[in-house]
C-alpha cells in the first residue's frame, strides 16, 4: 500500500503517528457533523470509515447510524469516488450469537445495520461514486497473516476472528479495487469460521440457507484475488440469502 498519501481524520485533528511521515497528513472532523465531515472528505479518491461507539467517542447512534449517514451524504455530495465503511460481520443475523453478545454494549449491532442501510440509500441512482461495506469478524491483535490467511464471503453467513492489519488491508484493497463497488463483503481469518454461532461442517448448516462455499472467496497471491467473482449488492439480493434486518426500533435520522 505505499505510496499513498493518507488525511488521518479526528475530532481534534491531533497527530497520530510518533515520527512525522510525508505520505500522511492530518485533519479534524466530526462524524456526529455533516459541515466538518464535507470540509474533511473534500478532494478525496476514498475515504475509509473507522469510526465506532466507544465510552469517549460517542454512542452507537450518533456514530454508528447518524455518523455513517453523515459521512455517505458528504463523500457523495462532494463526488467522491468511493466510500469504505467497516461494520460488523453477522449484523444481519439477530438470531446468532455474535450479534447478541455485541449488541449488548448500547445496541451497537441494530445501529450499525442501520448505518449501512442509510448508506445504500445515499448512493442509490449515484452512479459516478461507489461504495463497499466490510464486515469483520471478531477483532484480534494478532500478526497479520496475509492473503494466505483471509478469507472473504457473503451473505453475511459466516464468520471468524481476524487480526486488525488484515482487517485495514482488505479494507483499503477493498476501496482500492472495482471488483467491490456497491458491494458488501465478510472478512475473517481463514479455518474454524462459524455459520450462526456453530462450527460449520455438512450436518451443520443453518436450515433454509445454501453452502456457504458457493459465497467464499480464497487466495494465496494477493489481496485483491480475494475479491474475485464478488457480487455487487443488488446481485446479491437476487441469491435470496440476504436477510432483510435493518434494525430494531431505530430513531429517525431527523432526530438527531
Amino acid at each position: 500500500m505505499s505510496g499513498l498519501y493518507v488525511k488521518a481524520v479526528t475530532r481534534s485533528g491531533r497527530k497520530i503517528l510518533d515520527d512525522d511521515n510525508k505520505f500522511v497528513s492530518y485533519g479534524s472532523g466530526d462524524v456526529t457533523t455533516y459541515e466538518s465531515l464535507s470540509d474533511a472528505v473534500k478532494g478525496a479518491s476514498g475515504v475509509i470509515f473507522a469510526a465506532s461507539a466507544s465510552k469517549n467517542g460517542g454512542d452507537a447512534a450518533h456514530v454508528d447510524y447518524f455518523g455513517v449517514a453523515n459521512t455517505a451524504n458528504a463523500c457523495v455530495a462532494n463526488k467522491v469516488p468511493k466510500l469504505a465503511v467497516i461494520s460488523s460481520g453477522a449484523v444481519t443475523r439477530p438470531s446468532s450469537i455474535g450479534f447478541k453478545i455485541t449488541n449488548v454494549f448500547g445496541r451497537i449491532m441494530d445501529y450499525k445495520i442501520a448505518g449501512e442501510t442509510e448508506l445504500r440509500k445515499a448512493y442509490e441512482g449515484n452512479n459516478d461514486v461507489s461504495y463497499v461495506v466490510v464486515r469483520p469478524g471478531g477483532l484480534s491483535d494478532e500478526d497479520s497473516k496475509g492473503p494466505s490467511g483471509v478469507e472473504v464471503s457473503q451473505g453475511d453467513i459466516l464468520s471468524a476472528e481476524i487480526g486488525r492489519e488484515d482487517v485495514a488491508e482488505v479494507t483499503v484493497s477493498a476501496l482500492l479495487s472495482s471488483k467491490t463497488n456497491d458491494a458488501t463483503i465478510e472478512c475473517y481469518g481463514s479455518g474454524g469460521e462459524t455459520l450462526f454461532g456453530q462450527k460449520t461442517g455438512p450436518s451443520k448448516l443453518a436450515k433454509d440457507l445454501p453452502d456457504p462455499t458457493k459465497y467464499k472467496h480464497l487466495s494465496s497471491e494477493s489481496y485483491d484475488s480475494l475479491f474475485d467473482g464478488i457480487l455487487s449488492d443488488s446481485d446479491m439480493l437476487k441469491t435470496g440469502i440476504v436477510s432483510d434486518y435493518t434494525g430494531s426500533k431505530i430513531e429517525p435520522l431527523s432526530s438527531f
